[in-house]
């Protein structure tokens, strides 16, 4: 709890109540909700005392370390000016906007990826203009903390982070058609990871959504001949191969990740431990799987392969 004050006036006690994204903004907003405890000092004899908070500024910081500025604290709604006086002790809250952007957002998200629990580390610089009996007065106070993974996910969510690109998957006629739809689960699967914030998970279901879809052509791996039947109809043969390292390098990155091996005990060198893979490297992995679907099965579902 912090406190804010007016001359040597402890006028009331604030505390971070939520954050959440602005589901009606065209641009990344950040709506940061305040709590504040109104607690005036009582006024000696019959004397009454008012104060009058004009206005809220301030700032917010991404990690308390390295302390990167995101953006500013602006007010958006009739909680503020309010009076203060010597009789009240209400309970109100204050929302103030931080508008961001992807740069941004990427830059708390770095921050996050350094937290142990996956939590977003927060530093509030709040400054409250106060006209009081002494005359106008800027007070500032900091509030630092860390907002919850799982809370902070749907702040994502509500500003459009991590929102899809709209790709159509064909259903080509191939020897193992089931598996192509076990694919297209897996990949499904990929995203509810990714939302959820397993994105080393994510990450996994990504590869095997690729390795099922060599399935469905009658090839074990996404390797190989796999690349071979998914390029055949191809026209160009720099084309062809400049497709397949592409695929190759898709899967290799998700190779990286933990991921289960059959018939083999779980054993690790220390030199070569699993990759931990971050909100962004996840959704770029996610979304190049579905766009490398659905080009293969364009090409699979083709005429000219008929």
């Amino acid at each position: 709890m912090y406190s804010i004050s007016y001359n040597d006036f402890s006028l009331a006690d604030i505390e971070l109540r939520n954050m959440v994204g602005d589901t009606s903004a065209t641009f990344p907003r950040l709506l940061v909700q305040f709590r504040c405890h109104v607690r005036p000092p009582r006024a000696e004899g019959d004397n009454k005392v008012t104060w009058f908070v004009r206005d809220v500024r301030g700032h917010l910081r991404a990690s308390v370390h390295e302390n990167w500025l995101l953006g500013n604290l602006v007010t958006t709604d009739t909680s503020v000016p309010f009076m203060i006086t010597t009789s009240d002790r209400s309970e109100l809250t204050i929302t103030l906007a931080c508008d961001l952007d992807p740069g941004r957002l990427a830059v708390a998200e770095r921050c996050r990826a350094k937290h142990p629990e996956r939590d977003f580390p927060y530093s509030f610089k709040l400054i409250f203009f106060i006209d009081g009996p002494y005359g106008p007065r800027a007070h500032s106070c900091d509030i630092v903390g860390h907002f919850p993974q799982s809370e902070w996910l749907k702040v994502l969510k509500a500003m459009g982070k991590g929102r899809y690109l709209s790709v159509e998957i064909p259903m080509p006629s191939l020897p193992e058609e089931e598996k192509w739809k076990e694919a297209m689960q897996r990949l499904q699967q990929a995203r509810h990871n990714f939302d959820d914030g397993h994105y080393d998970t994510s990450v996994s279901c990504s590869r095997s959504a690729l390795d099922l879809a060599a399935n469905a052509m009658g090839e074990p791996e996404f390797v190989g001949q796999a690349w071979d039947k998914a390029l055949g109809g191809v026209d160009h043969a720099d084309k062809r191969e400049a497709l397949k390292q592409l695929f190759q390098g898709l899967r290799a990155l998700g190779n990286l990740g933990p991921h289960p091996v059959k018939g083999k005990k779980a054993s690790f060198d220390p030199n070569k431990l699993p990759v931990s893979f971050s909100r962004d490297e996840a959704e770029f992995v996610l979304q190049q799987t579905a766009v490398t679907l659905a080009f293969i099965g364009n090409v699979l579902a083709s005429p000219e392969r008929a």
